[in-house]
């Protein structure tokens, strides 16, 4: 899934600041799954991934927003192996 508020306008008239420090306090691995056909505008690209401590984007080819439709087996590979990593002691 993803959240409607990070490829819009700012999460509620936030600017784009607070926004960006709201991410550097996400300690968790986060994996970001980006689809080379989807929006233009997606959190990890155009320098946003610097505010995430601990994060990880894997771009998807041949996808468009649905990357999780597109490219099911790729999507799931990718989480499986994500979810894997960071969840084994």
């Amino acid at each position: 899934k993803f959240d409607n508020y990070t490829h819009s306008r700012g999460v509620y008239g936030m600017p784009f600041s607070d926004v960006a420090a709201l991410w550097q306090k996400i300690d968790c691995p986060v994996l970001l799954i980006n689809a080379t056909d989807g929006y233009s505008h997606r959190i990890g690209q155009a320098g946003t991934l610097q505010y995430f401590p601990n994060a990880e984007l894997v771009n998807i080819d041949h996808a468009g927003h649905w990357v999780h439709h597109d490219q099911f087996d790729q999507f799931i590979d990718v989480v499986r192996t994500f979810m894997t990593r960071v969840t084994t002691p």
